[in-house]
């Protein structure tokens, strides 16, 4: 599986960390988009059905 070696580390190695790294990032820009959706959902729901303990903690 190694097949170079550059720079005193493995090549191999450092582009599969590379691509770990990449997809934990997509990863998580997918996860805050959910979450950031679901928080945007709850402040519309207690806008809509008047949950004014919800708006107290969105307007502090």
């Amino acid at each position: 599986m190694l097949k170079r070696y550059e720079g005193g580390a493995f090549y191999v190695f450092e582009s599969w960390l590379a691509d770990v790294a990449d997809e934990f990032e997509f990863t998580k820009r997918i996860a805050l988009c959910i979450g950031k959706r679901m928080q945007q959902e709850s402040l519309t729901n207690a806008v809509f059905f008047g949950h004014q303990r919800v708006l107290d903690g969105y307007i502090g």
